[in-house]
């Protein structure tokens, strides 16, 4: 049987300024590995053996549970791809976590929420400061295009940073109630309630990923970074009055906004009522990206001949699988 715990093994790593660049050397190794893991992804073992017995043969089945050539299977290769990475960057922590792509509803349209949320915990029987939580925000580019995935890429690990994280921990409480998995919740309840006494605080890392075709990364490398934060003129208004009586300022010309002279306690004791989305830009304002993240770039030769390969694979692998 093969070993599908490990993809990092294929990869070669180097750091450039502030990116870890992962490229691909080892293309038939790692393929021989990818469709049975993404079947995994998208249905169990245990529910397709069941759904063969009520509708036929595994490839019918499968057809309809994966999506068709184009954007989401582009972005759901990148983001399954980066699951089992990340589970290899941090293996002394035993990472785990929801594979969302097994609750689909529509085959061709994306999850929501944080694209992949892992859990560590240093020992089971009791919390810890030690225990992580990583998230990661992943962008694909097999083609030509002005999309420029590593901006996107930062730009939602810093939206994981400020707010989103937290509403997808409360959405995967509600989603494991919903599927009765006391196992699940109760794996993730000391990050859900870590504001209770006897869990505490815990470490959190943010990933920005980008999954690229090796002949754009050194283009997309070179393209500028805008770490700051910008806000519609429609938008500026309705918190202007509020934001300059606490020393914010904003450009007209760029919109961009600045916090320089701005102390989140300040507006933590404000009556305002735009306070939460006054927050939630300071706190994009004051990210820092290597304070809380890393931007890792995943570089694959013809991504796009790759990963279409890998999922018309993913159809027939429950077969080849079978009769090992």
């Amino acid at each position: 049987m093969i070993n599908i715990s490990q993809f990092l093994c294929h990869f070669s790593s180097e750091t450039k300024d502030q990116f870890i660049i992962l490229e691909l050397n080892e293309e038939k190794e790692l393929f021989e590995k990818l469709p049975d893991y993404y079947r995994k992804c998208y249905i169990t073992d245990s529910d397709l053996e069941e759904r063969i017995k009520n509708f036929g043969p595994a490839e019918k089945i499968l057809e309809k549970l994966i999506p068709d050539p184009g954007k989401t299977m582009s972005g759901e290769f990148a983001e399954i791809l980066s699951y089992q990475l990340l589970i290899d960057m941090y293996r002394d922590f035993n990472l785990f976590g929801p594979k969302k792509w097994l609750w689909k509803v529509d085959r061709n349209e994306p999850m929501k929420k944080t694209d992949v949320v892992l859990f560590g915990v240093k020992n089971a029987e009791e919390s810890s400061p030690d225990d992580l939580v990583v998230s990661a925000e992943i962008k694909s580019k097999a083609t030509e295009g002005d999309f420029h995935p590593l901006q996107d890429a930062i730009d939602g690990a810093k939206d994981d940073y400020v707010k989103r994280m937290a509403i997808t921990l409360s959405w995967l409480e509600e989603q494991y109630i919903r599927l009765n998995d006391s196992s699940a919740l109760n794996s993730i309840k000391r990050f859900v309630n870590a504001i209770e006494p006897s869990y505490g605080p815990y470490k959190k890392h943010y990933k920005a990923i980008t999954v690229i075709d090796s002949d754009m990364v050194l283009r997309e490398l070179g393209r500028e970074i805008d770490f700051s934060v910008k806000v519609l003129k429609k938008d500026w208004k309705r918190i202007k009055k509020d934001c300059e009586e606490l020393g914010a300022s904003y450009d007209n010309d760029t919109k961009r906004l600045s916090f320089k002279n701005v102390k989140r306690k300040d507006i933590l004791r404000s009556n305002s009522r735009n306070k939460d989305y006054i927050l939630y830009l300071y706190d994009l304002y004051n990210f820092k990206l290597g304070d809380y993240s890393d931007v890792t770039i995943v570089s694959i030769e013809n991504l796009k001949n790759f990963y279409e390969k890998v999922y018309k694979n993913i159809v027939t692998s429950y077969k080849v699988i079978a009769n090992e």
